[in-house]
């Protein structure tokens, strides 16, 4: 397993301990899912083309495709209106974009294991200590 010993903050100073850049990797992802202001994106998704009709969307949720495991949590949902707490946990698996990256901005979260789309919290994964969650205001960028 790779692991990271060090990363450079903001200031260019080297963070060290495993703790620290943990903090360090959840607050610079915290902030690059953050948006500034609240945008209206209904003229924006109003331009994007409907590829899936009705007739594919149904065989998409049938309960063969799905999965019976996802339709019984559903299922659960609607009747008792409680979803487990695991729906929606994301980790993020940091990738290096250089040989030796110094910095977040050098690593790349490349692989995101997705356990449901709707709403996602995310952790950070750093020499497999896993970081508190955190719920993203927006997509990447």
């Amino acid at each position: 397993m790779n692991r990271i010993k060090r990363l450079k903050d903001s200031s260019g100073e080297w963070v060290c301990k495993e703790n620290d850049i943990l903090k360090l990797a959840v607050d610079h992802f915290q902030n690059l899912f953050k948006t500034l202001e609240n945008l209206d994106m209904t003229k924006c998704i109003s331009k994007i083309p409907i590829k899936v009709t009705e007739d594919m969307n149904g065989e998409l949720i049938k309960e063969a495709v799905v999965g019976k495991e996802v339709c019984e949590i559903v299922k659960s949902f609607f009747h008792d209106e409680n979803m487990p707490s695991s729906i929606g946990k994301t980790i993020i698996i940091l990738v290096p974009k250089t040989n030796y990256p110094e910095t977040l901005n050098q690593l790349r979260p490349i692989k995101m294991i997705m356990k449901c789309v709707t709403q996602v919290t995310y952790k950070i994964e750093i020499n497999g200590i896993l970081s508190r969650s955190f719920v993203p205001q927006r997509g990447l960028r």
